[in-house]
């Protein structure tokens, strides 16, 4: 491939296709070259660092994705190449276990791109999925409802975070939290899939299971009473039946929804 010996972007793009060859060299002597442009184009950095990842230089690709970062904020023609920096090193970050970095990091690209931006979900979904926090989650999935994107998945962390802080509460918010939560994400057999597949979303109802007894003589489930071996107490269980067997928090949010049903559908 023929470069242009004074197009910075040229060299970055051959970079870049060289390391998609595999020919590592080749493209770290290009980004050597660009990276002594004035001002330096962002792409540079992200695409040196996956470079360097793509060697399994893991600390090394960490260095660029900051550096990409810590640049000034060039014309939103390079937004694509900063937000690029954000998701890689937010997903190394993460393989670390840095939960602390990963927020910064969600915070960072908050602040940069607007709380209602379409990137508001990412960081939604770490604060529900992994920090546990609800109330947070349904904020930032809120500020990312009616962009200019898809606002499928703001939906779902908002009828996921909301049947969270249905299970945690015992007033009478939480039964708004409820009518929220059925409004975002309807009763179905994906719902109930959703809310099984994180710890978070069902280490929440364990913590409510006096609660759910009570919601589950409420609801009745058709009429339908499964019984321990002392036949004495209904069996309570947090995962949904299409999981584990159980019904628990699922015969109180889904009154009407036979989950045995839908474990017996399954085979």
């Amino acid at each position: 491939m023929k470069i242009d010996a004074v197009s910075v972007n040229a060299k970055i793009l051959v970079g870049y296709v060289y390391t998609h060859q595999e020919r590592y060299r080749e493209a770290e002597l290009l980004f050597v070259d660009a990276a002594r442009s004035n001002p330096i184009i962002i792409w540079l950095w992200t695409n040196w660092g996956e470079m360097l990842e793509l060697q399994g230089k893991k600390d090394q690709a960490i260095v660029r994705y900051r550096e990409a970062l810590a640049r000034p904020v060039q014309d939103s023609q390079y937004n694509a190449a900063r937000n690029d920096a954000y998701v890689q090193l937010t997903r190394l970050l993460i393989e670390r276990k840095d939960l602390d970095g990963t927020e910064s990091l969600y915070k960072a690209r908050i602040a940069e791109f607007g709380p209602g931006s379409c990137y508001s979900n990412d960081y939604a979904k770490f604060k529900l999925y992994v920090r546990g926090d609800a109330a947070g989650a349904i904020a930032l999935a809120r500020g990312a409802l009616e962009q200019d994107c898809d606002d499928a998945p703001s939906r779902k962390i908002l009828g996921l975070a909301s049947y969270v802080q249905w299970a945690q509460g015992t007033d009478p918010a939480s039964a708004d939290a409820l009518n929220q939560a059925r409004i975002f994400l309807p009763t179905s057999a994906r719902a109930i899939y959703l809310l099984a597949d994180n710890e978070r979303t069902t280490a929440n109802c364990r913590a409510t299971a006096p609660r759910r007894r009570q919601a589950r003589h409420r609801c009745g489930l058709h009429g339908y009473t499964r019984r321990d071996a002392s036949g004495d107490e209904p069996r309570s269980r947090c995962y949904p039946c299409a999981a584990t067997g159980g019904c628990g928090l699922f015969e109180a949010a889904f009154p009407r929804f036979n989950c045995h049903r839908l474990r017996e559908a399954d085979g």
